[in-house]
């Protein structure tokens, strides 16, 4: 179910559990810390061969102390993205649904009114507001 695609290969993800979570919640805490920048690192680096397997790591990557310190954060990042779509996708949907609910009742009530001032003859040519306005 849980997929990335990283420096061009798909990389299949186990399913999202407590474990994961709380593995993900102590790389956090360790980048928050007042940890080097290579220790930090090496947290993520040690998770993510953990979640993906030592040897798919080094072929994806390389070794710790040869691989780009950018795509250790940027693997960690597309984890952690990946674990959080479902929660994202819903929330968005929902955000959406009320942004969509509020703006068509906020544009009924527009054409509601217009269709009162239409029918009120305010608007029509020997009218005080339609003289105003040159109608």
């Amino acid at each position: 179910m849980y997929s990335i695609v990283f420096n061009g290969t798909e990389i299949t993800l186990p399913n999202y559990s407590f474990g994961i979570a709380s593995k993900i919640e102590e790389v956090e805490a360790s980048n928050n810390g007042s940890k080097k920048f290579r220790d930090k690192c090496k947290v993520m680096y040690n998770f993510e061969s953990e979640l993906i397997g030592s040897k798919e790591l080094t072929e994806l990557i390389g070794s710790f102390d040869s691989c780009d310190p950018n795509d250790i954060n940027l693997l960690y990042l597309s984890i952690v993205a990946c674990y959080n779509q479902p929660l994202a996708e819903y929330n968005s949907e929902k955000i959406e649904s009320k942004l969509n609910d509020s703006s068509l009742t906020k544009m009924m009530e527009v054409l509601s009114a217009f269709d009162s001032i239409s029918k009120s003859g305010i608007l029509e040519s020997g009218s005080k507001f339609g003289s105003k306005f040159g109608i």
